[in-house]
């Protein structure tokens, strides 16, 4: 699901989990910087992408970083 928000604003976990991933993609047409949560639930693995971050979002959800729901993890 894409959602597009003010730049600026604070992006949240939906649900909890771990930090994944956090690169910042910058081919031309890709993400830019993006986090991978990682979350297990009812003893299933999966995986949530949040892209098109700020640049400055990075150091605030480093890989191993746990987060609950509505954490916020960068803008």
């Amino acid at each position: 699901m894409d959602l597009w928000l003010t730049a600026g604003s604070s992006v949240h976990a939906v649900l909890p989990g771990r930090v994944h991933s956090c690169q910042d993609n910058a081919a031309f047409g890709d993400y830019g910087p993006t986090l991978i949560l990682e979350h297990t639930l009812d003893g299933r693995r999966f995986y949530t992408l949040y892209g098109q971050l700020a640049r400055e979002s990075r150091p605030q959800s480093p890989v191993g970083r746990e987060v609950a729901a509505g954490d916020v993890l960068g803008w």
